[in-house]
């Protein structure tokens, strides 16, 4: 989100009212798209990184060893998938795009 634009948008000029008037449902609906896209990345975002830790989850008890396990337990296997360099980021990208979905809720 352009903070700038958003900041842009949001002012009114007093001595042009009826312009500004004219405008609004236009800007309304403009940043309640960007709302909509927001969430969807959001959502899109955090079901990538789902399937992504049910696959690893998957890949590590098939293959412990490669993942620096011993002894498999529920709790080594969440562990080993949780601090994956992959799930790491895919975490980071939802994260962002959450930050990105509140300031436009709260805008």
């Amino acid at each position: 989100m352009e903070l700038k634009e958003f900041e842009q948008d949001k002012k009114i000029d007093p001595s042009q009212l009826d312009v500004e008037a004219c405008q609004q449902a236009e800007l309304f609906y403009k940043w309640a798209e960007k709302l909509i896209e927001a969430s969807h990345e959001m959502d899109r975002l955090k079901a990538r990184r789902e399937v992504m830790e049910t696959s690893l989850q998957h890949q590590v008890r098939k293959a412990p060893q490669k993942f620096g396990i011993v002894k498999v337990t529920e709790a080594a296997v969440l562990a080993a998938v949780k601090c994956h360099d992959d799930v790491v980021e895919a975490h980071e990208l939802f994260l962002e795009a959450k930050y990105h979905h509140g300031l436009l809720l709260h805008a």
